[in-house]
């Protein structure tokens, strides 16, 4: 597997040199990992330093790390630290929202990009995904979307530089074909984490605005971005 995956980095690097300054190896692998036994993560862990040792070597200054969800990070489980511990940079999603996939208050950012940093420690934060659901049906709404984008560009504006790269997901909600074909692939029926897919985007699949696409505008402007 470590052979076969430095083939498929052989094949990509002449395409990221120069242009990419982070690589994830594993996409919120807590998810994956939550029910694993130790062997399970060991064996991934010597894999991560393989590639990430790989990757140095044929893109240096590049930073190599892994991506966990934000809740993840923040749950106290400390496997996951451990699994990144050689890593470069700090990598979550961050998706705001309880077990039953209603939201938490817009405004915990303000909360919980200091406890992502303190975890952190001397690495940076790199927040891979930032969103926010709209729908009713996650205990959310459009109103609150926005005032969420307004809480996350501000706890951004604090982070004393130490967020390098923030990306907000998603502009346009989803198809709805593709969101069942994600609930699907997800292996969920529930009508909530539906709603949530399904209602991430800034703007409705018709191209009109919802609130959330000015203050994105506006919190942008604030930040000095535009």
């Amino acid at each position: 597997m470590q052979n076969a995956f430095r083939g498929l980095l052989d094949q990509l690097i002449p395409h990221l040199r120069n242009h990419v300054r982070y690589i994830s190896i594993g996409n919120e692998v807590d998810v994956y990992f939550q029910n694993a036994d130790a062997s399970e993560l060991d064996d991934y862990r010597i894999f991560f330093a393989n590639a990430a040792q790989y990757l140095r070597q044929q893109l240096p200054g590049v930073q190599v790390g892994i991506t966990i969800t934000g809740g993840g990070w923040l749950s106290g489980d400390p496997r996951w630290p451990q699994l990144a511990a050689d890593s470069d940079v700090m990598i979550a999603t961050y998706y705001p929202l309880q077990s039953n996939f209603h939201v938490q208050p817009p405004q915990r950012p303000a909360q919980d990009f200091p406890n992502l940093l303190d975890l952190a420690g001397n690495k940076p934060l790199v927040l891979q995904e930032v969103g926010y659901p709209s729908s009713a049906l996650t205990g959310s709404s459009e109103a609150m979307q926005a005032e969420f984008i307004h809480q996350a560009f501000a706890a951004w504006r604090n982070s004393n530089h130490r967020i390098p790269f923030l990306n907000l997901f998603l502009l346009h909600d989803f198809d709805s074909d593709l969101v069942d074909s994600l609930a699907s692939y997800y292996g969920s029926s529930d009508p909530a984490f539906r709603a949530y897919l399904d209602s991430l985007g800034f703007r409705h699949r018709n191209n009109t605005d919802k609130p959330a696409w000015p203050a994105v505008l506006e919190a942008a402007r604030a930040s000095g971005l535009r």
